[in-house]
């Protein structure tokens, strides 16, 4: 267990909750809520999980990123995967919490995600984009922001961070194939085996 240590930093929200070696830093004034005065000027988008809900969700990730290796490859498939993965962890150790929560949609952000995870899937793979290195998919669909880059009259509508969420799926994907697989393993898989074995493909239906 880390010495916890809680703070109060400036809203420097982008260095909310940090794990250094035996510490953990909280930055206690970055999770205040949504309205609080100190918040004028922060996007939308960005304080809306500047709140004592999304505390448990910021700490389990810190711990996620520290245990779970970036990808060499730098493909946009391995980074969705890498993300996944960091999401996969909440859903161990945070498996009461609801999946908005943990990747910090608001809930009818998160139904958008899953009534259109058919067309995200199809975009990507019409598009070719899962094996590209270029960097510009990280800032359209990887990277936090008011909504996702399809330059399409739907981005308006559409949450930040798409591949995140769609990482997500690929390793809850793998984990249904194989159900007895342990943790470790997961973690541990490059993402194009986890991917090719997963056999992912859109399958939820909301209504």
């Amino acid at each position: 267990m880390p010495r916890v240590i809680s703070l109060i930093n400036n809203v420097d929200y982008q260095n909310n909750v940090i794990l250094a070696d035996s510490l953990l830093l909280i930055s206690l004034d970055c999770f205040m809520g949504a309205d609080h005065h100190l918040y004028k000027g922060i996007p939308l988008y960005v304080k809306k999980n500047m709140n004592k809900h999304n505390l448990t969700s910021k700490v389990v990730e810190e711990y996620a990123k520290y245990i779970i290796d970036f990808p060499k490859d730098r493909s946009f498939l391995s980074k969705m995967v890498y993300h996944g993965k960091l999401l996969y962890i909440k859903d161990i150790l945070m498996p009461h919490h609801e999946d908005s929560l943990k990747i910090g949609y608001t809930r009818d952000q998160n139904k958008w995600v899953n009534e259109n995870e058919v067309f995200i899937w199809q975009y990507m793979i019409e598009k070719q984009i899962l094996f590209s290195t270029k960097t510009t998919l990280d800032y359209r669909f990887l990277m936090p922001a008011p909504f996702s880059k399809f330059y399409l009259e739907i981005d308006n509508d559409s949450p930040g961070r798409i591949g995140q969420w769609i990482g997500w799926q690929i390793v809850k994907s793998y984990k249904d194939e194989f159900p007895d697989s342990k943790l470790q393993e997961i973690l541990s898989m490059p993402s194009q085996d986890l991917f090719n074995k997963s056999k992912y493909k859109p399958r939820r239906i909301w209504k």
